[in-house]
């Protein structure tokens, strides 16, 4: 509304400056005097109008750009849990817990199974390795893996389940942002939402 109110000023002093040439020079130079200053405040205003929904664009692309890091790290921890469990986590406790203590194995060869050699030394040893030290970065705070970044209040929505497809049971699992930084995502119940996984 000021924006508004500051352009027709401003073109009203135009109008006049430039209507009416024969103005004395006190009058136009009091007119000049309004008129600058009316420009500068305006073409502020416009600037700020064009470089906020610029910033926010920038702020949910970054925003977003945090969340998918996030939901690979789950992936990762998922995937980890299941190859222990035998199926995926539900419960954010349950993968934090498997996260911080849980250890997931690793099958290690020794020597080389194309030695032909009399003295073959081939062998396969299974080393249990932590978790917490396998996936995360140094540090990290493991209890944040249930927060979506940039609302760090609200938890990630987490389910796992198993469907049957061609008489086989699947093991499925979704991680999902309960509430998109970006109007475009919220549409149509937050269909589009960023998401891990699929209950399907």
């Amino acid at each position: 509304m000021l924006l508004f109110l500051l352009l027709v000023i401003a073109i009203v002093i135009l109008c006049i400056v430039y209507l009416f040439p024969k103005l004395n020079a006190s009058i136009e130079k009091k007119l000049k005097f309004i008129l600058v200053p009316a420009i500068l405040v305006m073409g502020y205003y416009l600037y700020a109008i064009i470089r906020e929904p610029i910033e926010k664009l920038k702020e949910i692309e970054h925003i977003e750009g945090k969340i998918k890091e996030r939901l690979q790290l789950i992936k990762i921890a998922e995937i980890s849990y299941k190859s222990v469990k035998g199926k995926y986590a539900g419960d954010w406790n349950e993968l934090i817990d498997f996260c911080k203590n849980g250890k997931f194995p690793v099958i290690m060869a020794i020597g080389s199974e194309d030695d032909t050699s009399k003295n073959k030394l081939f062998k396969r040893d299974t080393m249990w390795v932590p978790v917490r030290d396998s996936i995360f970065p140094d540090n990290y705070v493991i209890d944040s893996l249930r927060y979506v970044p940039g609302n760090e209040k609200a938890d990630f929505e987490i389910y796992a389940g198993e469907i049957k497809r061609n008489l086989t049971t699947v093991f499925v699992f979704e991680v999902k942002d309960p509430n998109p930084v970006n109007p475009v995502r919220r549409k149509n119940k937050n269909e589009k939402a960023l998401c891990l996984g699929s209950r399907t």
